[in-house]
């Protein structure tokens, strides 16, 4: 007791961010209203998450917002092609969608900071594969057709972007093995998991979508 304030000490018997937790906060909340009004403050880890939730959408939404423009920015001095740029920050952010989407379909319960930081991260440290690529994409065009170039560009950026994703994956599963802190697990797992959809969608997808470009654009300039 101090200053006109009482401290209570409220147990709660179950996982901070879980749906039992939510309940009780607000019947303690109802409670405390109905006796004090406003006059009363409550803090603790279930106190911590709930305000967490209310300032995690704006924030996930500037983080993706500013990652995006930043991005777009690199690639456009990189590539000089917007539409080239455009197609890759798709392809990487499809990348970071299946990444969560995978683990929404197995049920598997992701901190709020691990939305903010696998947004950002995933795509600064996987878009570099897609430059790479399309380095080599533009220098094939030079000398041949649009769907031999796609090809020869694939072979050309595999090996050097294989080994540089193969590291970023081992050392995040290191570090998901090793460490007790399971926040940081789950980041590192789930950039480790991202960095393989990048990978694989990369030689992929960016491909597939160069190709019909490709193809479009040869057709229309044959009807023209």
């Amino acid at each position: 007791v101090n200053n006109g304030y009482t401290m209570y000490t409220i147990m709660i018997d179950c996982e901070a961010e879980s749906p039992e937790a939510e309940a009780a906060l607000a019947d303690i909340h109802a409670i405390l209203g109905e006796h004090f009004g406003d006059d009363y403050y409550l803090t603790g880890m279930s106190q911590a998450v709930e305000d967490l939730k209310e300032i995690k959408p704006p924030d996930f939404n500037i983080v993706t917002i500013v990652s995006v423009l930043i991005i777009l920015v690199v690639l456009l001095f990189t590539l000089r092609s917007f539409k080239m740029s455009a197609i890759i920050i798709g392809v990487i952010e499809f990348g970071i969608f299946l990444n969560l989407a995978l683990s929404y379909i197995v049920g598997q319960q992701i901190n709020f900071m691990a939305y903010i930081i696998l947004s950002s991260i995933q795509l600064g440290a996987t878009v570099d594969y897609a430059i790479l690529f399309s380095s080599k994409y533009f220098e094939e065009k030079e000398t041949c057709t649009g769907v031999v170039a796609v090809k020869n560009a694939v072979h050309r950026s595999a090996p050097s972007v294989i080994t540089s994703a193969s590291i970023l994956i081992f050392t995040c599963v290191a570090v998901t093995l090793l460490t007790t802190n399971p926040i940081v697990g789950q980041i590192t797992r789930l950039i480790a998991i991202g960095t393989c959809f990048s990978l694989i969608l990369v030689f992929t997808l960016l491909p597939s979508i160069l190709n019909i470009k490709e193809r479009v654009s040869r057709w229309y300039s044959i009807k023209k």
